[in-house]
């Protein structure tokens, strides 16, 4: 369930064409979760917390970005 939920964000992400690099912070790793989720179905917060540090550490490291 979650890994289709990440999944999903993540793509939500990549089509806002929003720029994540290095430099990427947890502020904006939750502001974009809010704003990927606000795209997706009602999730448990403690769903939308585990989505928020899976899009931080994916983001974090670049791997989302082909970096």
């Amino acid at each position: 369930k979650m890994t289709a939920l990440c999944l999903e964000a993540i793509e939500i992400l990549d089509s806002k064409e929003i720029p994540f690099n290095e430099n990427c912070d947890e502020d904006l790793a939750m502001l974009c979760l809010v704003a990927a989720v606000g795209h997706l179905q009602p999730v448990w917060p403690e769903d939308a917390y585990v989505l928020a540090n899976f899009l931080f550490k994916y983001f974090k490291t670049g791997i989302g970005r082909g970096g």
